[in-house]
């Protein structure tokens, strides 16, 4: 039940207590009696709160209402931290929610603001006078009905059995967890709780054996009381959408993580949770490459999409790392099928050029490709420009240059991956089968779609057989293979660094621009430029210690 007043939506329970406690103070204090200030012209304020609060009055021992002046002080600060602001606000304390919490929760820093009794009881009277001049006559809600929302924040050395013993402190009182989240780094424990205390239950008595339990456990404990205020604010904000930037890096420095979060924060984003999905560094460096991953999950739309976009490439560049930002939704953790292009992607050389330099035309077919692939060129022309110069280019070519091409870093961790976590996997390439066929068995990828070189005699005619696999037919290939699989195209993957390879990324759930041309970068959604293939993992979610 709520009564409507300039200020909005009291809760009753509130203004009841508004009304006990100033009346009380009154009979406390001495204060004449209603009667006796019904004259003209006089302030009724009393008179009205009697009226209201009789039966509370007269019982208010038992309903729980403080019988000595520091409590009642306290409790009426209690009060004061539940309203809006107003022009009346006490000078000394302002309308600050986190110093009037400080100061309900220790009486000594209380006593020397000099926010006594009498100013506390002046401020309520004040606020009682708006009220009841704007109040429906509603019964109030007894104090016993109304709940108790605490936040409890827990820091100290993490060990075996603590979270439990703290379980069992609010399990012995009926309280019910709303909210929890638990961290440890370095040994060291932070841990929250947002509990609900049942109505009649005493908040105070469950504070203190909170405390009590976590001193016991060398614990830390603070408390916070949460405002009706503030938890529906916290229920509404359940439904803005979040989002998930995964920062990529040979190792994450302060200057890249501080650039990171000021982005987000100049984006009105907020950030829920940050997690390192990256294993733990050796504290003496070695030769070996390394990664870093950090995760931000986020909350809430951003300012301006196009300068987030913007913003993104740009710190990418200027402090060698990647970002790749992504809506948190079921698509996201449900991604099933990946489409990899061959040429620069799974291989670190594109075969065509090295199939050239076998025929003695490597530089010419170099340039070709360099061009094609900025999209300068229509690919279409240029694979049959390149193809027509490995004219009579001996069959057993193929099999030589097979052998000496390289993965890229990260390809055979991923695929293996891949594969134990049930995806899908095809290469959809401009490059040739044979090739294809090659990676195929070597890296058990399910499909192949490629150009397939026309073989006469022992020897290539400089000529493809069928169509070209060319953008729109990548494109086309990445959305018969969700068909066939069973899935939306949303739950796929693509990964390219080609212009060729632009509407396949645009078409995937996920697309990503890996060591690619700069037109590629620019357009595409999500870019690897800094690490290894199997940096795609970070991307969905995978810890490293998901791989042992």
């Amino acid at each position: 039940m709520r009564w409507r007043t300039v200020f909005g939506s009291i809760n009753s329970d509130n203004a009841r207590k508004l009304i006990s406690f100033s009346t009380y103070r009154m009979q406390t204090a001495s204060v004449r009696s209603p009667s006796s200030r019904n004259t003209p012209g006089e302030d009724k304020t009393d008179e009205a709160c009697h009226a209201t609060s009789t039966a509370g009055l007269t019982n208010a021992t038992q309903t729980g209402f403080p019988r000595n002046r520091k409590q009642l002080r306290l409790s009426l600060l209690k009060i004061i931290a539940n309203e809006p602001k107003s022009k009346d606000q006490p000078k000394n304390l302002g309308h600050k929610p986190r110093k009037i919490r400080q100061l309900y929760r220790s009486p000594r820093r209380l006593n020397r603001t000099g926010f006594s009794l009498s100013s506390a009881t002046s401020h309520v009277r004040s606020m009682i006078r708006r009220q009841i001049a704007n109040m429906s006559p509603m019964s109030p809600t007894p104090e016993s009905t109304a709940a108790t929302l605490i936040l409890f924040r827990f820091t100290g050395e993490d060990r075996p059995g603590l979270t439990a013993a703290l379980s069992e402190v609010l399990a012995s009182f009926g309280c019910m967890i709303i909210d929890v989240n638990q961290a440890v780094i370095h040994q060291s424990l932070l841990l929250g709780l947002l509990v609900r205390i049942p109505p009649g239950v005493d908040s105070e008595q469950v504070i203190e054996n909170m405390r009590q339990c976590g001193a016991d456990l060398g614990l830390n404990c603070k408390t916070r009381l949460i405002l009706d205020q503030e938890y529906d604010d916290w229920v509404d904000r359940q439904g803005k959408s979040r989002f998930i930037l995964t920062l990529l890096s040979r190792a994450v420095t302060g200057k890249q993580f501080g650039a990171v979060s000021r982005m987000l924060a100049d984006q009105g984003l907020n950030i829920d949770v940050i997690t390192r999905l990256s294993g733990r560094p050796p504290r003496i460096a070695t030769s070996e490459l390394t990664r870093a991953c950090v995760e931000f999950s986020l909350r809430g739309e951003p300012r301006d999409a196009t300068q987030l976009k913007a913003s993104l490439l740009e710190l990418s560049s200027q402090l060698n790392l990647d970002l790749a930002w992504q809506r948190d939704d079921a698509f996201r953790r449900n991604r099933r099928v990946v489409a990899l292009d061959m040429d620069s992607t799974l291989l670190q050389a594109e075969v065509i050029d090295e199939l050239a330099k076998e025929a003695g035309v490597g530089d010419e077919v170099s340039a070709i490709t360099e061009a094609a692939m900025r999209g300068e060129m229509d690919f279409d022309e240029s694979l049959r420009l390149r193809v027509q110069s490995l004219a009579g280019l001996p069959e057993s070519v193929l099999p030589k240059v097979a052998q000496r091409l390289e993965l890229t870093e990260g390809a055979e961790l991923l695929l293996s991956a891949l594969r134990r976590f049930g995806y899908r996997t095809a290469i959809l390439s401009g490059g040739f089968t044979y090739f294809g066929h090659f990676l195929q068995q070597r890296l058990a990828i399910d499909h192949v779609h490629a150009n397939e070189l026309e073989i006469i005699d022992g020897k290539l005619t400089g000529r493809v057989i069928g169509p070209i696999v060319n953008a729109q037919r990548k494109a086309a290939l990445l959305e018969q293979l969700a068909i066939n699989e069973g899935v939306d195209r949303k739950q796929t993957i693509a990964i390219g660094d080609g212009a060729n390879d632009l509407p396949m990324l645009a078409r995937a759930g996920l697309g990503i621009a890996f060591h690619a041309k700069p037109v590629v970068r620019q357009s595409a959604e999500h870019q690897v430029s800094t690490m290894g293939l199997d940096a795609v993992l970070y991307l969905l979610g995978v810890r490293d210690r998901d791989l042992t």
